[in-house]
Parts: C-alpha cells; structure tokens; sequence
C-alpha cells in the first residue's frame, strides 16, 4: 500500500498482513487527487474543512468534527483540498480482510460503498488513544496489538450500522478451544506468536478470534501474550544470574529495550531494579 501521494505528510505509519495504521497531520491548502490505494476508514482528529468529491460527487464543501469518520473503498477517485491545519488517524484494509469481518458480523450488512457524510465513531476518545499511543512507540506490540486495534476500530464502525453485531454466542470461544490456545502460548513464549497463528488453532480468522478471546479471558491477545512474557522475564529475574538481554530473548522479546519498555509500563519499574529489589 503506497500512500507518498495519498498523504504526502503521513508522520507515524504501521503496516501489518494486509493492515496499516497511520497518523497524518495536514495543511491547509493541501491537494490530493488520486484512487484509494486500500479500503480506507479516515478517523478526524481535529475539526475539518475541506473542498472535495468522492467517485461520481460533484464537488462540494463540507466540514467534519473531531471525532467523525469516513470509509472509502479501495480503487474509488477521491479528490481533496483541505481549507485549514489539522490531523487525521487512519486505518487501510486489504478489500480481503474488510469482507471477511463483514461476513463474519453481518453479511447483509451493506458497507462495500464510499460513507462520506460524517458520522461521530463511538468512544472515539478512546479508540484514537489506543492508537495513538501504538503509533508513538512505533508499534510497539507488532501484529498481535496492530490487528487488534484494526478489529476494534472496524467493529466499532460496523456496529454503529447494526446494533445487533457481536451479541450472539456464536461469538464465544469453546473451553476446550480455548485451554488449546492458553497451551499453546505457554509452549511457544519464546517465539514469534501472531494472531493468525492462534486463530488457526481454533478454525476461526484472526478478527473474529481477538472479539472471542477478549471475551472469555479480558485482554486482548496481545495483552495476554504480553503479561505471559512478562511473568515468564519475572521469573528468570528472580531464579537465575542470566544476562538482561538474555532474559528478553528466552521470555520472547525481541531485544533487552523492548522487554524494558513492556516490563516498565506493565510493573512500573525496570527489570533491573525488579531484580536488585527481589534479590536484596
């Protein structure tokens, strides 16, 4: 997914299996004029005044609030020109991905055409939070926590079309499923787990497995595979004299800095300190 023309000024940008995230400041006056490179849901983070036309539009000027939304397929002719300074947060699908969390919720649900009217999106406070902060620590959390986001942002939108998504119980997962799931991330800490890996397990695709495992367990599955890893690095710290940088690498961090960084935000102090404190 090319976005150098899309949005010449993108600042943070994530990208992940078919999904990207991204934080795009603007200036008044800006233009672009070109195709949607992906299915594009558009999230106002600050009040918007703009001269535009989506598809077959005529050209028109209209204003969102902050916290309005917008969803554009992929290969639709769009046209802007913005009218003052602000900033936007969006998230880009494979066409692929968006139809298969359609017909997973709702397949008479009708969103395969341009919602460019201005919507407020539900709790948006919170949801621009979470990604926000996912694209300041410059995607901290990979895959497990992007395509989380991307689910809850997208079931967030799709919901406020019908109220009656993501209700029924064919939404939970199984005990028995879920006990193969909580086995697996126990047996494979030290490796490279994502989404797809644990949804595979299980039969279901990986949007419809994160709603079903925040439902059974609270946490999203990053946030549990997070906290696994961490306890596993509580462990190691406690029980043994291995090196910092080890550690991260046996309890599945990447390197030293990245189970730091969780290890603090989750414990609020270091690894190192942990271990003079607990050894002391």
């Amino acid at each position: 997914m090319n976005f150098s023309r899309y949005w010449p000024n993108v600042q943070k940008r994530w990208a992940g299996n078919g999904i990207v995230i991204g934080w795009s400041p603007y200036k008044g006056g800006q233009e672009t004029d070109s195709k949607t490179v992906a299915d594009m849901i558009v999230l106002q983070h600050s009040p918007y005044k703009c001269v535009g036309r989506t598809g077959s539009q005529k050209l028109m000027t209209y204003e969102r609030n902050r916290g309005d939304f917008s969803f554009v397929p992929k290969g639709v002719d769009q046209y802007v020109r913005t009218e003052e300074s602000g900033e936007l947060l969006y998230i880009a699908l494979d066409p692929s991905i968006r139809k298969q969390f359609i017909t997973e919720l709702n397949p008479s649900l009708a969103f395969d055409a341009p919602l460019v009217n201005g919507r407020a999106l539900a709790r948006y406070d919170e949801l621009s939070s979470l990604l926000m902060d996912f694209l300041l620590s410059d995607g901290f959390g990979g895959n497990l926590r992007g395509e989380a986001l991307a689910a809850l942002v997208m079931s967030t939108v799709m919901k406020q079309f019908d109220d009656k998504l993501i209700t029924t119980t064919k939404h939970h997962l199984a005990p028995h499923k879920l006990k193969l799931v909580i086995s697996f991330i126990d047996e494979h800490t030290d490796q490279n787990i994502s989404v797809d890996m644990l949804a595979n397990l299980v039969g279901v695709s990986k949007f419809h497995f994160t709603r079903m495992f925040k439902l059974e367990t609270g946490l999203s599955p990053y946030q549990y595979v997070l906290r696994h890893r961490i306890k596993k690095a509580q462990n190691l710290l406690v029980n043994s004299k291995t090196d910092l940088a080890i550690i991260a690498l046996d309890a599945g961090f990447s390197s030293q800095s990245h189970m730091s960084e969780a290890f603090s935000k989750v414990m609020g102090v270091t690894p190192g300190y942990y271990r003079r404190t607990i050894q002391s």
